[in-house]
């Protein structure tokens, strides 16, 4: 997202800019960091160098991190940007699909619940639904000056 926003950089103002880059900077970082830490561990002096990096990169005097998104983030992203897009819209689909089935598993074991508990579920909706279309019909009976009975006698004489 990020990246898109980025892109679409006319309506922002400049610092908003900068720290946008400056968290996808930091994002990259994070991971790459994860990653490598496993590898790296046995250089001597390997945290010292980290830290001189991030200083580097972080401090407004030499802008390091917007440097290492124009050089390297925004080039590798906009390469990749349609695959990166087809994922995620992947992603998304399936994430959806499995919400879908999670939310029927769900409301078919409470209807299993209630039913072994006693409760009659679909009895009990109608019940409430009878009661909501009596309670708003008493509204609208209320609210009007035509009684529902006349309503009716005009659509019947108006059927034939």
């Amino acid at each position: 997202m990020t990246f898109k926003v980025l892109q679409e950089n006319k309506r922002r103002t400049s610092n908003k800019i900068l720290w946008l880059m400056y968290w996808a900077f930091y994002g990259v970082w994070t991971l790459f960091d994860f990653i490598t830490d496993n590898f790296f561990y046995w250089v001597p002096y390997i945290e010292v160098a980290k830290l001189v990096f991030l200083a580097w990169c972080l401090l407004p005097q030499t802008m390091g991190a917007q440097q290492i998104y124009y050089l390297i983030i925004h080039r590798v992203i906009s390469a990749y940007e349609a695959e990166i897009d087809e994922t995620l819209r992947l992603i998304k689909a399936s994430i959806s699909q499995l919400m879908t089935e999670v939310g029927q598993l769900g409301l078919e074991f409470a209807l299993e619940f209630a039913g072994s508990m006693g409760v009659n579920v679909f009895s009990l909706l109608s019940q409430l639904l009878l009661a909501s279309a009596q309670t708003s019909s008493s509204r609208t009976n209320n609210e009007s000056s035509t009684p529902m009975s006349e309503i009716k006698e005009t659509e019947e004489d108006e059927d034939i």
